[in-house]
């Protein structure tokens, strides 16, 4: 590439500009190209970093719960204190209050006792009855009934918990898991959380009334996604 050379000189009074072709130069095209990427390269990354200092990255947790900032007027009215409806296909939150807000969940806690006992069971196994497993449940408690030595299926407890509300079927199959309830709280604890759970905290198998016993509804909504 050829840059031209013009000086300015002084004639009659006046300035013009003059082309003086002795002061021509040859400059190396390669070199003004590189030149010219290099800053358009730094240019770029200069907005990219504007950008990304600006602009709200948008997790997948943020799209599951854009349409809890939404009001529609054919909403229900629910009168508890928490509840969301979660459509499980797209993983998105259609509607929902106070979905974080850990609250005692009561006979619910079930729910996380039949998952681990169908991932960590057969329905075919036999569970054989201790008196760890019915005693200390209070007498108002739905119970089945159990005597020591008595043989039941797997199958036929998780019927139990789930259908009529079995207090001591629960508590059958956490000991039978877990070796004591206690220990089976902690493997309900960490399963939860490997669930994405943040909001939740077992100290019962079955749903004993304890304040410490809590979960949010976005958090029960992700072990009934697990278990169905």
């Amino acid at each position: 590439m050829v840059i031209h050379s013009f000086n300015a000189i002084q004639y009659n009074g006046e300035e013009i500009v003059v082309y003086n072709p002795e002061e021509d130069e040859t400059t190396d095209e390669t070199e003004l190209t590189e030149e010219t990427e290099s800053n358009e390269v730094s240019e770029t990354s200069q907005n990219i970093a504007s950008n990304e200092s600006t602009e709200k990255i948008i997790t997948l947790e943020d799209r599951s719960r854009a349409f809890l900032d939404e009001e529609f007027s054919d909403s229900p009215i629910i009168n508890g204190k928490a509840y969301v409806l979660f459509d499980s296909e797209s993983q998105t939150i259609l509607l929902g209050d106070n979905i974080d807000l850990p609250l005692e969940p009561a006979s619910t806690t079930k729910i996380m006792t039949v998952l681990l006992a169908i991932e960590n069971l057969k329905m075919s196994d036999i569970v054989t009855i201790t008196p760890s497993m019915f005693s200390g449940i209070p007498d108002d408690y739905v119970k089945l009934g159990m005597t020591e030595g008595e043989e039941f299926t797997v199958e036929d407890l998780v019927n139990a918990a789930l259908l009529k509300s079995c207090n001591d079927a629960s508590l059958a199959l956490a000991i039978h898991i877990g070796g004591t309830e206690q220990e089976f709280c902690k493997m309900m604890n960490d399963r939860a959380r490997e669930l994405g759970c943040k909001n939740t905290n077992f100290t019962t198998a079955y749903g004993y009334a304890d304040p410490n016993n809590v979960i949010s509804v976005y958090d029960m909504g992700l072990i009934l996604e697990k278990l169905i």
